[in-house]
């Protein structure tokens, strides 16, 4: 997945509010700290590199588990990040 900021005319979001521009990272960073306890962890334990059999045995949970927490966190920080005017490429 590739992000980037997106840029609006004027500096103003499509809301009309007022973009004050924040580092890519951080945003990445609070859409993830907002997904639920288990989304997290799954996310983050992939990051490490991880696999999902890995986190299944290591949360005592089935992969069906881990593979569903893992795509739903995915699809929530892209619609956040999207929220926040950061368009994510597959």
């Amino acid at each position: 997945m590739r992000c980037r900021e997106r840029t609006w005319p004027g500096g103003r979001r499509p809301d009309g509010s007022p973009w004050i521009g924040q580092p890519l990272k951080q945003t990445v960073i609070e859409s993830l700290e907002a997904l639920g306890e288990m989304k997290q962890r799954v996310i983050r334990l992939r990051l490490q590199g991880f696999t999902f059999a890995e986190i299944a045995l290591l949360q005592r949970w089935s992969i069906r588990k881990v593979c569903y927490l893992y795509y739903r966190g995915i699809r929530d920080i892209k619609k956040k990040l999207k929220e926040k005017g950061v368009r994510c490429e597959n």
